[in-house]
């Protein structure tokens, strides 16, 4: 009640945010977003009434949203990731069910949380794919986790939001580029993932199949919908970070990193995400288009991989090309 009763004044809504601790922080936040879901409920029944409600104060809330996306964050700290977490669920909600009171927010939200999704992709690496704290983490009151892989997870989700919606996501397209390079990043396995699949490969498909929630699978669903939006633009650009990634990965294996795999693995990944669509974006029979060259990508990536010699840590690597073979042939 007090932060309605501030009018959506931005300064008043941060001065009442910081007067309290960061677990309450996170509680007030998760009160927000369970109203603005609710409203979202009640819109399709009285979609004047709860429009005219949020309209004074959506927009400033989502200002104040922006600020704690945008702020610095200590993502080994459980309390601030869930604080960011729930910024985002809000961020996402709002802009679901009352994108319309948003238009001349959404620039601004949406380079706040281009800012965090650029400068944590190399935290998130280094905690979660190389150390094993991405699930370190507490669990909300309706069983959702609240960890550093379902904060990415939840970023993710949110710009698959944006995208999906006909009012922002020509927002999206100039970030395209340097979006889905990034995003590669956030696919790594995870330490933690990569214990478990290790010891069960079984559990690696099914996981992969039943679309067990994690920046894996986000990221696979932003990379589809990306290409479905913007067709073969968009398959030019992972065709194009896919190789930049291998590269990469070649590199980080000369100076030899045992993790070389990840990104390598992860690059593939998203190359298989969109596999079926490569169809559509050749014509009859001619399988090479603009930068796109399958014959040859397929040469240069069967001969390295086949000439390895089999070592345990590479199963990722095999399982994701096999995958993306599959696809391809498939088509």
């Amino acid at each position: 009640m007090r932060l309605l009763a501030t009018g959506g004044n931005t300064e008043v809504v941060g001065n009442l945010l910081e007067a309290y601790g960061k677990s309450m922080q996170r509680r007030a936040l998760g009160v927000l977003h369970g109203c603005v879901a609710a409203l979202g409920i009640m819109r399709g029944v009285y979609a004047k009434q709860t429009r005219e409600l949020l309209a004074p104060y959506l927009p400033s809330f989502c200002q104040t949203l922006t600020q704690l996306v945008r702020a610095p964050t200590n993502l080994s700290d459980v309390t601030e990731v869930s604080i960011k977490l729930e910024a985002f669920r809000c961020l996402l909600v709002a802009t679901q069910n009352f994108g319309k009171l948003l238009q001349g927010e959404m620039g601004g939200i949406l380079a706040g949380s281009w800012e965090f999704y650029k400068t944590a992709a190399p935290m998130f690496e280094a905690l979660a794919v190389y150390e094993d704290c991405g699930e370190d983490g507490d669990v909300d009151s309706d069983g959702d986790e609240l960890n550093l892989e379902a904060l990415i997870s939840q970023m993710v989700e949110f710009l698959l939001t944006i995208l999906g919606s006909s009012r922002f996501q020509h927002l999206i397209k100039p970030f395209g580029q340097d979006l889905v390079y990034t995003l590669m990043q956030y696919m790594q396995m995870t330490t933690a993932q990569e214990e478990m699949w290790m010891n069960d490969c079984d559990q690696y498909i099914a996981d992969m199949e039943d679309d067990v929630m994690s920046a894996r699978v986000s990221g696979e669903m932003l990379l589809d919908s990306m290409v479905d939006e913007f067709g073969s633009e968009s398959l030019q650009l992972v065709w194009a970070a896919t190789y930049q990634r291998l590269r990469e990965s070649a590199q980080v294996k000369a100076a030899g990193n045992p993790a070389w795999w990840k990104i390598r693995e992860a690059a593939l990944l998203a190359l298989g995400s969109v596999a079926d669509k490569v169809q559509e974006a050749f014509p009859g029979k001619d399988m090479v288009l603009g930068a796109i060259d399958i014959p040859g990508f397929f040469d240069k990536l069967l001969t390295e991989d086949l000439g390895e010699v089999c070592r345990k840590a590479c199963y990722g690597v095999f399982t994701s090309e096999s995958a993306m073979v599959r696809a391809m042939l498939e088509c």
